[in-house]
């Protein structure tokens, strides 16, 4: 049967002591182990690391080794922060920074924690600390009040978390003790990196950093190298429908665009319609034996948009799309109705209102970030059922007026 050995002991007093306090003047004393509460002995011997034992070898069956990690880091932190609290000086936690990523308007389209360490000390305008103390319905390890803000639980985590109750209505920090080294650790600070810290956010230090997005490519798929199966006349119906459409605002350009270097370093695609409109002013038919649209941008760019593959070449250096046939089904320029295309939309050119909503198009599990407060509740809602190729545009503006107001 193996020996436990504890760095850790209740004396005759029942204050917890280390066996690097134990001498020849007072080993002969009692001393009780903090986990079953039976006899320890010191051993000082010059072979060994020096450490605390059981007298009774049987009593090893009856001892928990994270009951006595728990019952010891609680009370030597309660006791050190009592200690400073006492002398009024600090003590720091190291928690990560909150980075605010914010579109050209300054609207935060990403928040998340930071990569860089800041100092939080959670003994300032602390007025009360106290061990297994009710909270409300809440019993942390060690509890403290403060003057001016909301209590601060600290719960040891040895191998069982605290309710996710608990966790959610509560600033809390869960301390991880895997041995007692981590013991040695918390008496000198506590770690974002070790530790897990909930509803912290209100005390890190912000860093805001603006971020751009790159241009949104319009989808399309190489279908084949043929002409449509169109009659001129046929083209020139559908051309004219395009520009009605675009008159209208009902001209849809379906996009697809990555956030990489906004959420860490993974690249992620997702996808919106945009308004054409809204890129250009103007709209001009051509027909002849090549019929094809010429849209007019604000600084005389140009967009050239017909069914047949000869667009490519009467385009040469302008940007240009070609259709399928599929487009009679509808009025949105999609992967579903373009052959080719090498179209690009700029995001960052959009105004305020648009830029938000667009920014917004964070894959699902992210777009909780964008809106910070529960009056965008709706358009979170529509995304939540995740309808974002199908949203049309004036849908979500609708959708962000209403619940802004």
């Amino acid at each position: 049967m193996n020996s436990i050995r504890y760095k850790f002991a209740y004396n005759s007093s029942s204050l917890l002591v280390s066996i690097s306090d134990v001498t020849e003047n007072n080993r002969k004393e009692q001393y009780y182990c903090p986990s079953c509460g039976k006899i320890l002995r010191p051993r000082l011997g010059s072979r060994r690391t020096h450490h605390f034992y059981h007298y009774h070898l049987l009593d090893n069956d009856s001892c928990g080794l994270e009951t006595y990690l728990h019952n010891v880091s609680k009370n030597i932190l309660f006791s050190k922060l009592t200690f400073l609290k006492e002398n009024d000086e600090s003590y720091y936690v190291n928690i990560y920074n909150l980075t605010n990523s914010v579109d050209k308007t300054g609207n935060i389209v990403l928040q998340k924690k930071g990569d860089l360490y800041s100092k939080y000390d959670i003994l300032k305008s602390c007025n009360e600390i106290s061990m297994e103390k009710y909270s409300g319905e809440y019993k942390p390890d060690i509890l403290l009040n403060y003057t001016d803000k909301e209590s601060l639980f600290l719960e040891i985590q040895v191998c069982h978390k605290s309710s996710l109750k608990k966790r959610s209505n509560n600033t809390v920090v869960e301390i991880n003790i895997n041995d007692e080294s981590d013991i040695d650790r918390i008496q000198q600070f506590l770690e974002e990196k070790v530790d897990e810290f909930f509803n912290f956010d209100r005390y890190r230090d912000v860093v805001t950093t603006e971020v751009e997005y790159p241009p949104a490519v319009i989808s399309y798929e190489d279908v084949n190298n043929k002409n449509n199966g169109l009659t001129i006349v046929e083209k020139n119906k559908l051309l004219n429908s395009i520009c009605n459409d675009f008159n209208n605002k009902r001209l849809y350009s379906s996009i697809s665009y990555n956030i990489n270097g906004i959420i860490g370093s993974t690249i992620r695609d997702t996808h919106t319609k945009i308004i054409l409109s809204d890129f250009f002013h103007n709209i001009q038919l051509l027909t002849d034996q090549v019929p094809y649209c010429e849209l007019t941008g604000s600084k005389n760019e140009k967009l050239i948009i017909g069914f047949d593959h000869e667009i490519k070449f009467i385009a040469g250096n302008k940007r240009f799309i070609i259709l399928s046939e599929n487009y009679l089904k509808g009025n949105t320029l999609s992967q579903d109705t373009i052959i080719e295309s090498n179209l690009k939309l700029d995001l960052n050119k959009l105004d305020d209102s648009y830029l938000l909503t667009v920014s917004c198009f964070i894959p699902k599990g992210y777009f909780m970030s964008c809106f910070k407060e529960m009056k965008y509740r709706m358009l979170i809602q529509l995304m939540n059922q995740n309808e974002i190729e199908l949203i049309k545009i004036e849908k979500i503006r609708k959708s962000l007026t209403t619940a802004s107001t």
